[in-house]
């Protein structure tokens, strides 16, 4: 079985500090649109991946979660996602970048945009999107974050004695910016010194929050709480 079978650990976010996790020294925890929130490590083994050569090869390039469901398709040649049957597949295959045949294609990823949480009530638009909203897009380099992206520290791992934890804020400003080809730790804070960016991405957020279906906010549901049902989830409604 091994022979025919390929091996894919990933995530979905960063480690949460307040319980073990550490994302050092890339910026923010769980919960956080920065990258030690968002930017998630994995690796994919098996035969099928061909002959890499060292004996493997590490990917850099941008690839989201949802690329996994046509990646995985691909690789199993399911004629889902291949010619004009792909069926508008939200992800996109990244077979190619993993067997090292070429690049990654993605070159953007919404990390979020959050209507229901703002910063303010009154809407601050700003080339079409309103700057209160918490939401984040990464474009090649460039990473934009708007509204609030939560607690912006940089947290030290528990073995390092001579590294310590530092925080950082954003201060009153709803619109940051960061150039994570030369700033990957997110330190430095440019969005002043390049508005033409700044105004092209709120612009890509405006024209991505047209599409999004509205945010509703559920009434919680107090029987579903899992410490009620010993961990697990069971059906309490006939």
């Amino acid at each position: 079985m091994w022979e025919d079978t390929l091996l894919i650990f990933s995530t979905d976010n960063g480690g949460e500090v307040k319980h073990g996790g550490n994302n050092w020294p890339y910026r923010g925890t769980k919960n956080t649109l920065y990258e030690g929130g968002v930017k998630a490590v994995g690796f994919v083994h098996g035969k099928i991946l061909g002959d890499l050569s060292p004996a493997q090869r590490v990917n850099r390039e941008l690839i989201h979660v949802t690329d996994w469901y046509p990646t995985i398709m691909a690789a199993a040649d399911c004629p889902y996602v291949s010619g004009n049957s792909r069926n508008k597949l939200y992800g996109l295959n990244q077979w190619g970048a993993l067997r090292g045949e070429r690049g990654s294609q993605r070159t953007e990823i919404v990390h979020t945009i959050d209507p229901m949480n703002r910063t303010s009530e009154i809407p601050d638009m700003r080339f079409g999107f309103n700057i209160n909203v918490k939401a984040a897009i990464c474009v090649r380099k460039w990473k934009l974050i708007t509204g609030n992206p939560g607690h912006g520290g940089w947290y030290a791992p528990p073995e390092s004695k001579d590294i310590f934890t530092k925080s950082g804020t954003r201060g009153s400003k709803n619109i940051q910016l960061f150039d994570l080809s030369v700033d990957p730790l997110e330190e430095n804070e440019i969005s002043n010194e390049h508005p033409t960016v700044v105004s092209e991405l709120l612009e890509r957020l405006a024209k991505y929050s047209l599409s999004a279906p509205p945010a509703i906010n559920q009434n919680t549901d107090d029987n579903a709480h899992l410490s009620w049902t010993d961990g697990f989830v069971q059906p309490w409604l006939n």
